[in-house]
């Protein structure tokens, strides 16, 4: 169901009364999902090499644009992307193509599929046999971690570096899918992504390897004259500031930000009213590349902007080593 990241999850002095009150529903939550991580005895194994890139924490980590930033890193034919398909109307395994809607597929699995072949799977098992069954000899996964039903050759964890675990309670109390201590234990190395916050280097567990990274706006996909456009910005996605920041960053004049819960599906209503906001005040719309996948055709596409990210490694060629190193020593 799409939400709207709480932002007591990430009041450090966790003296909130949400975060108080939901405290017990959390620790039962984190039990029951921990125990499940930690039974889980058996799994599938696919003839693929697999790489999962996950986080341990709920909304907006940037899965998906470290996904497609490791997938161009390493540049191998044959390779694939392997998502669930958040909000599609169907559950069955499936190719990702040119006539598959948002509703269809996912909006993350579109972007995906710009880049490579991509698949859409609840069932992460069926779907990596799909891959195989279409000559995968690498499989991508955009999200999956707290999924133990498909090994993983290699595990990613992708960390908001300004927002860290937040108030190291899991949902709905915080956001972490899963204890902290359980989660750590499921990784092999970390991205984090912006300047992290003071506590992560104490909270990761030593010797495992921890690269940087950050978002990249790419100015080049706007008006060349987008700094002097008085925009009316809105947004679905689960942490609705990083786009604000990113607006800012570049030197966009925005006088409104409309923030709707993440992967939300706008109406024609809702983007006729947007649109009349932006007319009045003689400017235009500007959304991300996420939220655009999920705009219908109408008269408010030819006054909207859309903002592309991309995710930049800090050191390109220390990550492609150590992935082809990791993968190349598992058996």
């Amino acid at each position: 169901m799409p939400f709207k990241t709480p932002s007591f999850w990430y009041d450090e002095t966790q003296n909130n009364l949400k975060t108080k009150l939901l405290r017990p529903f959390g620790a039962l939550y984190g039990a029951l999902n921990g125990a499940r991580m930690r039974k889980r005895a058996s799994y599938a194994s696919s003839t693929a090499k697999v790489i999962c890139i996950g986080n341990l924490t709920a909304g907006g980590g940037g899965k998906t644009p470290t996904a497609i930033a490791t997938g161009n890193l390493l540049g191998r034919d044959h390779s694939v992307y392997l998502t669930r398909g958040y909000g599609r109307s169907s559950n069955t395994a499936d190719v990702v193509s040119t006539e598959h809607s948002a509703a269809d597929a996912g909006d993350e699995a579109l972007l995906l599929a710009r880049h490579r072949p991509t698949i859409i799977s609840a069932d992460r098992v069926a779907g990596a046999k799909m891959a195989e069954n279409h000559g995968a000899k690498l499989i991508i996964m955009d999200d999956g971690l707290q999924n133990p039903s498909l090994y993983k050759d290699l595990r990613l964890c992708v960390i908001d570096g300004p927002r860290g675990f937040g108030n190291l309670r899991c949902i709905p109390a915080g956001p972490l899918r899963q204890p902290l201590e359980i989660g750590l234990t499921q990784v092999d190395a970390f991205i984090v992504i912006g300047a992290p916050r003071d506590n992560i280097a104490r909270l990761l567990p030593k010797g495992l390897p921890r690269f940087n990274a950050r978002l990249v706006p790419q100015i080049n996909a706007l008006p060349e004259n987008y700094k002097t456009i008085p925009y009316t910005a809105f947004c679905g996605i689960a942490q609705p500031d990083k786009f604000k920041e990113s607006l800012t960053e570049i030197g966009v004049k925005s006088l409104f930000l409309d923030a709707f819960a993440d992967h939300h599906s706008f109406t024609a209503a809702e983007l006729t009213a947007l649109m009349q906001k932006a007319k009045a005040q003689g400017g235009r719309l500007i959304t991300t590349e996420k939220d655009f996948v999920r705009i219908p055709d109408g008269p408010w596409k030819d006054m909207l902007d859309v903002l592309p990210v991309i995710l930049d490694f800090e050191d390109p060629i220390a990550v492609k080593t150590f992935i082809e190193q990791h993968l190349s020593s598992e058996v």
